[in-house]
């Protein structure tokens, strides 16, 4: 356990090396974003570990992870130089908070710890992808790094998040087959201290009509809720498994809910959920059954899930720098007039003075790169540093959270503008456009190389979400953000409908206030856009769906879909219509007083229209489905509506002193729905860590080699080897099973391309499937590479076999266990004749070219 506490240290070092920038960037929020200086530590030291790298300034090694940290501790003691004392002032207010952040960061790293010494295993699912991708950007002479599985090519994914697990394995000189288990932990631990922080930051910003802030114990209380919703809290199928287990529930029952495998059959003998990986069905929850068969197969994972599982998978890595660009959403929001603007008005001065189109254009640019270099605006660079990230660690989240800082960006204007300032939302456009196009520059060298499946998008025409699967699903969240949502419309609406009721009735003269004028008519009215702009998707998905049914010949039955679609999501665009037209109330009347409450709104309105995007569109991949879509979208709308439920109890909690006898009990009962709710939801927490932790039985250990080594220790040995031996740069070739049709197989098979993932040695061909869906259509390359593999272990012609090797540069040949099952015994001996043996156990053989040898 003694990495666990250098990795832990090499954290706080990063943090602490990042804390003046972080101070003097969240200048605008309570704790100045003290919760984010490791994620923003290990940003800036994992993008100069690459860009340096790339560059070939710095080389991939321990030497240049030192150097980019130096980089940072550099730049950071310069500004902690000069801003020594309000530093010191800063712990001085605010040590309280510290401390709490550091516990929480230490906790949920040490239980995370605990939890994946039980079961540290890389052995499944998308963790062998996922080691692999680790271990070839350890062992890649540069960047962009080897693909391990498609020799000679560059990795075609989004790898940021492995290169800064590498980055840190590096500077720390921890092996990856430990740096793997801690890199999730210190993962959760950033997503844990960052949502605290942003929590306590809403909570503390909040004024009371006497302008009180809330209390320091209830904005940490806040933050720590908010840490469980992210991260210690299951959907409320995790509930259904313990009925099940009790054999509770009719066959007709089962049917209703209708998640696979989970029915009255083979319910187990004890209360206690124990049928094997019975917690998966918890994230399989949306399909619709046709005759025996799915037609709408869905992830729906979550966070604590996805720790628990142990895949290290980009939209698990992502999500410490999501809720970054969350709270620099925030921060924005708190900023003084519009931020960004005064930057982009100084461009915009010189670009009026100079002559032509293309002269303007470059005068505006460069004008801008002044701003921010010679104009110390720094904080816009590390902003769009931080967004621009967001492609790089997982390109779902780059859209969505950008949008949200727009979002953000134009709610500042509009509370401005109530102010009776002027705002030109042209320049605001302009801001907009100088951090896209900052972001794509910024991280220029990974989109040159990167592709994708990607190819579109599509309406979804037939699929749809059964409401009690929704709820199941959401269940906690929207008891949280609909009863806030509520109790926000109420305070915010009542007045308004008061006057309006006295107004039919006639009675004009008790309604106190005159009616809102609203100029320019109705285009201009509020209230016509939050009932229109909720209804853009769903107008844009039926004018697609009606224009293929006008091909297809269909029209009725697309008029049929359409209207059962739109009351099947109604309750959305209601929740949506609501929340929008509070959110511009409120801007507009109460501006940056009520800044919190807005912000949470449009998280809410964020988590839910992501969830409604999902019954309309998918991203066109090669799966054919939406099922990616739902996993992706559904895990942001997690994160977010994390944030607005705890954001909630901390509205609850405040509210019970102030009530009368009557709403005391509607308060009661309302607390009560809560706490049953989130604790049917908890259950899947400990029932599930205990089952995949079996039963706590094993020996603890953070090293994933431990089982492997074990049951095979021959190729253990000769993994070392090759560990010690083989230089980087080296190519090897190993087993590519093929199917009765010649296609190549293995995907999720962990016996498959072991060699390389273990090594990071790029192969010939490793998982056919997972290069497909990097590199896209046509699979005739890999198709291709996998006859070639063939050739080399099985073909007739040596001579042949030569030429294939040759093609790919192969240094070493495996011949080991898969290789004798795959090609039959006599593979051991077919290499002999004109290949020398490099390293020979009793279970492996690694042959090498004699050139090579």
């Amino acid at each position: 356990m003694l990495d666990a506490f250098f990795w832990w240290l090499t954290f706080l070092l990063l943090g602490l090396a990042a804390l003046p920038i972080t101070l003097s960037l969240f200048r605008h929020l309570p704790d100045r974003g003290y919760g984010f200086s490791r994620a923003l530590g290990l940003l800036l030291f994992g993008y100069l570990f690459w860009l340096l790298g790339t560059a070939r300034i710095l080389p991939n090694s321990q030497a240049g992870a030192i150097g980019a940290f130096a980089i940072v501790l550099a730049f950071s003691s310069v500004l902690l130089y000069r801003r020594r004392r309000a530093l010191l002032a800063f712990f001085q207010r605010r040590w309280g908070m510290v401390l709490a952040t550091e516990l929480v960061f230490g906790a949920v790293f040490v239980i995370w710890g605990v939890l994946r010494s039980y079961s540290p295993e890389i052995a499944h699912t998308e963790q062998p992808m996922d080691f692999a991708l680790l271990n070839a950007i350890l062992v890649s002479p540069n960047f962009p790094p080897n693909d391990p599985w498609f020799a000679g090519e560059p990795i075609t994914y989004y790898y940021f998040g492995y290169l800064m697990s590498a980055g840190v394995s590096q500077l720390t000189g921890i092996g990856p087959e430990i740096a793997y288990n801690l890199s999730l932990m210190a993962i959760a631990g950033m997503a844990a201290a960052g949502i605290m922080s942003l929590v306590y930051n809403l909570v503390m910003s909040v004024r009371g009509p006497d302008g009180a802030r809330a209390g320091i114990a209830a904005a940490m209380l806040s933050g720590g809720a908010a840490v469980i919703l992210l991260l210690f809290m299951g959907n409320l199928v995790g509930l259904l498994e313990f009925v099940r287990v009790n054999e509770l529930g009719s066959d007709a029952f089962w049917s209703w809910i209708a998640i696979d495998g989970l029915d009255g059959r083979d319910r187990g003998s004890s209360w206690f959920p124990s049928d094997t990986w019975w917690w998966w069905r918890s994230t399989r929850v949306i399909n619709t059954f046709v005759d025996g068969g799915g037609i709408d197969y869905t992830i729906t994972e979550f966070p604590f899930f996805s720790f628990m599982l142990g895949d290290l998978h980009p939209h698990v890595m992502s999500m410490p720098f999501v809720l970054l660009a969350i709270a620099l959403s925030f921060n924005l929001l708190r900023s003084p007039g519009v931020w960004g603007l005064p930057m982009l008005l100084g461009a915009t001065t010189v670009q009026a003075r100079a002559k032509g189109p293309f002269v303007r254009f470059a005068a505006w640019w460069l004008a801008i790169f002044r701003g921010l270099v010679v104009g110390r605006r720094w904080d816009v660079a590390v902003v769009i540093l931080a967004l621009g990230a967001l492609g790089f660690l997982n390109s779902w989240d780059l859209p969505t959270f950008t949008a949200l800082f727009f979002a953000a960006l134009l709610l500042r204007a509009f509370q401005v503008r109530a102010a009776g300032h002027r705002v030109d939302f042209k320049k605001i456009a302009g801001v907009m456009a100088v951090i896209v196009a900052g972001a794509g520059v910024l991280y220029l060298p990974f989109y040159v190389v990167f592709d994708s499946q990607a190819a579109g998008v599509l309406p979804v025409r037939e699929a749809m979400t059964r409401q009690i699967h929704y709820v199941l699903i959401w269940g906690p969240f929207l008891l949280l953000n609909l009863s806030l949502l509520a109790a926000l419309a109420w305070s915010g609406f009542r007045e308004p409908l008061r006057r309006w009721a006295l107004r039919r009735l006639g009675a004009e003269g008790l309604a106190d206030e005159p009616p809102d004028s609203v100029e320019g008519g109705w285009r201009s009215s509020p209230a016509f856009w939050a009932v229109a702009l909720p209804l853009v998707p769903f107008a844009i998905w039926a004018g697609i769906q009606l224009g293929i049914g006008v091909y297809e010949g269909s029209v009725g039955h697309e008029l049929l879909s359409i209207g059962s679609r739109f009351w099947h999501l109604l309750p959305l665009f209601l929740i949506l219509s609501i929340g929008l037209g509070l959110l511009f109330r409120k801007a507009a009347r109460e501006g940056a007083a009520s800044a919190s409450a807005q912000f949470v709104l449009l998280l809410m309105l964020f988590g839910f229209l992501l969830t409604l995007g999902s019954e309309l569109f998918r991203i066109v991949d090669l799966f054919n489905n939406r099922m990616n879509t739902v996993f992706k979208f559904y895990y942001q709308a997690w994160v977010l509506l994390s944030v607005g439920g705890a954001f909630s109890l901390y509205y609850w909690g405040s509210r019970r002193a102030g009530l009368g006898k009557a709403a005391r009990w509607g308060w009661s009962a309302l607390i009560a729905a809560i706490v049953v709710v989130i604790a049917a939801a908890f259950m899947f927490v400990p029932a599930a860590a205990y089952s995949k932790a079996e039963r706590f039985d094993p020996s603890p250990t953070l090293n994933a080699f431990v089982a492997y080594q074990n049951r095979w220790p021959q190729e253990y040995e000769a993994v070392r080897w090759l560990q010690r031996e083989a230089e980087r740069g080296s190519v090897i070739v190993e087993a590519v099973p093929l199917g009765a049709d010649g296609r190549p197989q293995g995907d999720y098979d962990p016996l498959v391309s072991r060699i390389s993932r273990i090594t990071g040695l790029p192969a010939v061909l490793g998982w056919p499937g997972h290069e497909h869906q990097w590199r896209g259509d046509p699979f005739d390359p890999i198709a291709e590479r996998a006859r070639d593999v063939d050739t080399i272990y099985r073909g007739q012609d040596l001579v042949e076999a030569q030429r294939a090797l040759d093609r790919y540069g192969v240094t070493y040949v495996i011949v080991g266990d898969l290789e004798r099952r795959t090609y039959g015994p006599e593979v051991v001996d077919r290499f002999a004749a004109f290949m020398d043996i490099a390293y020979e156990n009793k279970g492996v053989v690694i042959y090498t070219s004699r050139a090579s040898s």
